[in-house]
């Protein structure tokens, strides 16, 4: 399992060894902190789902992973991916920490939206979440000025940044995304979801509820002023997704200042406008 990705900023590798080395985390909180850390995450439900590990069963959650593979293992990980952290990424750090938060952000939207559904997916959700702009990540490796061009020229013309993203890098995130998790060994309960995030109702049946959640996800974050990090796009398949989901439209309305307490953090300013 490759390493040679963009990761999250060293600083958050630092904190989170801290708090495991105390000994004093639960695994309920260890799933917590890992659950802020989208390539940790990712790399943990892969190591999960390796064949001496988790056998003929899949794992599509992180707290799963986490408790299956037992604190050591999550240590020696959060370690390695602390080390991998290299001078290149330094100047792709806000783009990183943008999308960090954003991930976030809508990995507990798509829990939120699981409840209010009633559909039995909170922590796949809550994963699938973590996970779907993971292809951000890719791209920012494999062509970090391309990228960063489409997603200006998307902003600009208030298009889908994945058209964008075609044109400027040959491929768009879902794609690449679902390409590396796949290569990973993450199960198809969460590949399909990301692959299908920015057009759900494609998405193959036995996953499309998922890919419904991540999208109605977004749309939640949106409502409650967590704006996409990367461009912006129009959310016109919102309302075929709250049918599909038999949710009505003010139950987004409703679920804003939960997303909000929830989170326990200021509203985010997409990528290149300041903040208040």
């Amino acid at each position: 399992m490759s390493a040679s990705i963009a990761v999250e900023s060293p600083g958050r590798y630092v904190r989170l060894l801290t708090l495991l080395k105390s000994g004093d985390l639960t695994s309920e909180a260890v799933h917590r902190e890992v659950s802020k850390l989208p390539i940790c995450a990712a790399r943990l439900l892969a190591l999960a789902n390796q064949a001496d590990q988790s056998g003929s069963m899949s794992i599509d959650r992180i707290d799963r992973a986490v408790m299956l593979l037992g604190r050591d293992a999550v240590v020696d990980e959060v370690e390695f991916l602390s080390s991998a952290n290299d001078e290149e990424q330094g100047s792709h750090e806000e783009a990183i920490e943008h999308l960090v938060r954003h991930s976030y952000v809508v990995s507990r939207a798509a829990e939120l939206m699981s409840h209010a559904a009633r559909l039995p997916l909170h922590q796949q959700a809550r994963a699938a979440g973590l996970l779907h702009d993971i292809g951000v990540f890719v791209l920012l490796r494999d062509c970090p000025t391309e990228f960063l061009s489409a997603m200006k020229d998307a902003a600009r013309e208030r298009a889908s940044t994945v058209e964008y993203e075609c044109l400027h890098c040959g491929r768009d995130h879902c794609e690449a995304g679902e390409s590396m998790l796949r290569s990973w060994g993450i199960p198809d309960t969460l590949l399909a979801p990301i692959a299908f995030h920015h057009d759900p109702l494609a998405a193959p049946r036995r996953h499309r509820y998922t890919a419904l959640l991540l999208y109605a996800a977004e749309c939640l974050a949106v409502r409650a002023g967590y704006r996409e990090t990367f461009g912006t796009r129009s959310l016109r398949l919102e309302k075929q997704v709250l049918s599909e989901l038999q949710l009505a439209d003010d139950v987004l309305r409703i679920h804003v200042p939960i997303l909000r307490r929830l989170l326990g953090t200021r509203r985010q300013a997409p990528l290149g406008e300041a903040r208040s």
